[in-house]
């Protein structure tokens, strides 16, 4: 895998940070308003947990689970909703 090819790779280590940098960058662009109606913890937890739910490694695990590309799509929205969906009893 890459992470596993990182370890040997200085040049691969730096491209895979950029692209996680570049990811964070898109999602809080993206998910701003919903980011800005939480609390900066909450905004903090909420954008890691869609930094990993629309990650590459999340989609290569559905690939691997031998799930179609539409059931991938379906799955990874799924997830994503399920971040940014309301706290459990209402908090926002």
């Amino acid at each position: 895998s890459a992470e596993q090819l990182k370890l040997s790779s200085p040049t691969l280590a730096a491209e895979l940070t950029r692209a996680g940098e570049w990811l964070r960058g898109q999602l809080q662009a993206t998910f701003g308003p919903e980011l800005e109606r939480r609390g900066r913890a909450d905004a903090r937890l909420i954008l890691d947990a869609l930094q990993v739910v629309t990650s590459w490694e999340t989609w290569d695990q559905l690939v691997r689970l031998d799930r179609t590309t539409s059931m991938c799509r379906r799955t990874m929205e799924a997830l994503t909703r399920a971040v940014l969906s309301p706290p459990m009893g209402g908090r926002r």
